[in-house]
């Protein structure tokens, strides 16, 4: 959709990645959108091997575009999920969903080293601020830091690509 001063607006959505690994969207609505993350935000105290098995089920969901903060850290407040990042990360690769480089303060999640340590899995990225208030849009500085410290090249990351390029999931082919 264009504005009134030709600018692209996108439509997108977080969806919640239930414990059975179903994104908890209705895929009519899912359908109609233009970028889809889908994150663990509930029952975030399963095995590792759980954990895995979850958003490996996810990610079978055709319209998933990113993994929203993947390991699920909280600094301070909650350790990742202990799953198993670069065999996400080849999945992830495989079915050419990117992996968000959360840069709030209280997250960055993907951190840098480990975005560096799965970049040969051939992974996709997608740099995210997890902003709730617009003082928050500040974090962009700090996505872009992160990405830089991974060696991370352009052509990986979303954020990279042109409206028309996300609208029409250029990556995913």
């Amino acid at each position: 959709v264009q504005d009134a001063f030709g600018t692209t607006v996108l439509k997108g959505a977080e969806v919640d990645i239930t414990p059975d690994g179903r994104l908890d969207a209705p895929s009519g609505l899912l359908d109609g959108l233009d970028l889809v993350v889908a994150s663990v935000n509930t029952k975030l105290e399963m095995a590792p091997a759980e954990m895995e098995a979850r958003v490996m089920r996810a990610m079978e969901d055709p319209n998933m575009d990113v993994l929203g903060h993947p390991t699920g850290r909280v600094i301070g407040l909650r350790e990742g999920n202990g799953m198993d990042l670069s065999r996400v990360a080849e999945r992830a690769a495989e079915r050419r969903i990117a992996l968000e480089m959360n840069a709030s303060p209280d997250r960055l999640d993907l951190s840098d080293n480990d975005a560096f340590n799965v970049y040969e899995s051939g992974a996709f990225y997608s740099l995210g601020t997890d902003a709730a208030f617009a003082d928050e849009m500040d974090n962009w500085r700090w996505a872009v830091i992160m990405a830089r410290k991974a060696l991370l090249g352009r052509e990986r990351v979303l954020n990279s690509l042109t409206s028309q390029q996300l609208k029409g999931r250029a990556w995913r082919k």
